[in-house]
């Protein structure tokens, strides 16, 4: 069995793959190049699972350095359990979250990927996803979707796009519209105008309407590529001889009613596991909440894992571990770490301590007095301070892994109180308030 639930809380059991057990709920740092920033895998040998990405491997080492030395495991020495992101992020972050240098072109076969380092084209499809995700070897692999912007970047995009641009945009939605929909009037005239219309969207019901209606369009393509890549996992055998598992993404933007259908969907197709994708895009903490609870209303919560995809802040995890997510992943322990910053429990929610600050510079305190992890029990801050103002890499490393331990530590935590079957608000009151 893939996923058992072992207790009353959805959230609360193991994932089982050939090269270990993931104890759920659980936290997975981002390991993008197979690689978590400064941490070494020894430095990771305790945590249950790491995430890397397709899109990244692909470029580099490439997928043949990885089948020479046997898989992403062996290439980066890790003996326990990694999941991968199949490439679909790129589609947004390269794409409409990235306006300024259009790196990607997407269209219903798959998204053509500019390599920004030497400017080479390279076509991603739902099959070439599966295949490169196959050859890297994870225990856990993700289906390829298109990851829909949030509205912020669709404005950004549009009002960057040439008249004959938007209305061939307009044209591809227009084609999946019936035509008694209240969209296809409005729509229509977009397409029909004989003025510059980015420039002319005066009323935020035209643009809501437009963002709606692109969604819409957006997740009739990850469908569409969800079910194709089932069909080349399942027809395709493994590069090794281990396991892998593929999980469905599901997507709907912020509508409530696309995620809804989309969870169904996906459901129905009979992924070993889901993920919820598409948030942490510069949505609210209440849209993103609620993408989860209507991305979760139609999947096997409590049968099968699902896997909550780019989400990391503290108070996010508490506000969605009751829709059955059972893993987290996010760059926030290594990325604020580079930025000088330490996690800590929560005040007014910041979650962070920053390293930076001259008040340290004499202080003689750990990072955190009941931390155990290795920087806390051998460095004072002031060391760390002085590291991180002269730009040594060891002060990044440190707090990476003060950071990593932190986030294990709590999730920890949290399954303790669910063993226990203890609701999880005083737990919350010590982390967030």
């Amino acid at each position: 069995m893939f996923y058992r639930n072992i207790g009353r809380h959805p959230s609360l059991g193991y994932i089982n793959t050939d090269h270990g057990i993931v104890k759920t709920p659980n936290f997975t740092p981002v390991g993008t190049k197979a690689t978590v920033k400064t941490l070494s895998s020894e430095d990771l040998s305790n945590i249950d699972l790491i995430f890397a990405n397709t899109y990244h491997l692909y470029f580099s080492p490439g997928v043949k350095v990885l089948e020479k030395h046997g898989g992403i495991h062996k290439f980066m020495s890790r003996k326990r359990p990694i999941i991968t992101d199949s490439g679909g992020f790129q589609v947004f972050s390269l794409g409409l979250g990235n306006t300024k240098n259009l790196l990607n072109r997407i269209t219903d076969e798959g998204v053509e990927f500019k390599n920004p380092s030497d400017g080479s084209k390279h076509f991603f499809s739902p099959k070439v996803s599966i295949g490169v995700q196959k050859s890297i070897g994870a225990d856990i692999i993700l289906s390829f979707d298109d990851c829909t912007p949030y509205k912020h970047d669709f404005v950004k995009y549009i009002k960057n796009m040439s008249n004959k641009e938007f209305k061939k945009l307009i044209s591809s939605i227009l084609s999946n519209i019936d035509k008694s929909e209240k969209a296809y009037s409005i729509l229509t005239s977009l397409r029909n105008g004989k003025i510059y219309i980015p420039k002319v969207f005066g009323t935020s019901d035209t643009l809501d309407e437009l963002f709606y209606e692109y969604t819409k369009f957006s997740l009739r393509r990850t469908h569409k590529w969800s079910k194709e890549g089932l069909e080349e996992f399942k027809r395709t055998k493994n590069v090794y001889k281990y396991d892998q598992k593929l999980l469905g993404i599901v997507q709907g933007g912020i509508f409530n009613d696309l995620r809804e259908q989309s969870s169904k969907y996906i459901s129905s197709l009979n992924y070993e596991g889901y993920a919820i994708g598409g948030v942490s895009v510069g949505e609210s903490k209440k849209e993103m909440v609620d993408a989860v609870k209507y991305g979760t209303r139609h999947l096997e919560v409590g049968e099968k894992p699902i896997h909550l995809l780019g989400v990391g802040e503290i108070d996010d995890i508490f506000n969605t571990l009751e829709y059955g997510i059972t893993t987290y992943d996010c760059v926030i322990p290594t990325r604020w770490a580079r930025s000088g910053y330490a996690l800590t429990k929560g005040v007014n929610n910041k979650f962070r301590m920053s390293l930076k600050k001259t008040e340290h510079k004499f202080d003689l305190d750990p990072i955190d007095t009941k931390c155990k992890c290795f920087a806390c029990k051998n460095y004072t801050r002031s060391y760390i301070h002085h590291l991180i103002k002269q730009n040594e890499v060891l002060g990044i490393r440190l707090l990476s892994i003060h950071n990593v331990y932190f986030m294990n530590k709590l999730f920890e935590r949290i399954r303790e109180d669910l063993m226990q079957n203890n609701k999880l608000d005083s737990l919350k009151r010590e982390y967030c308030d």
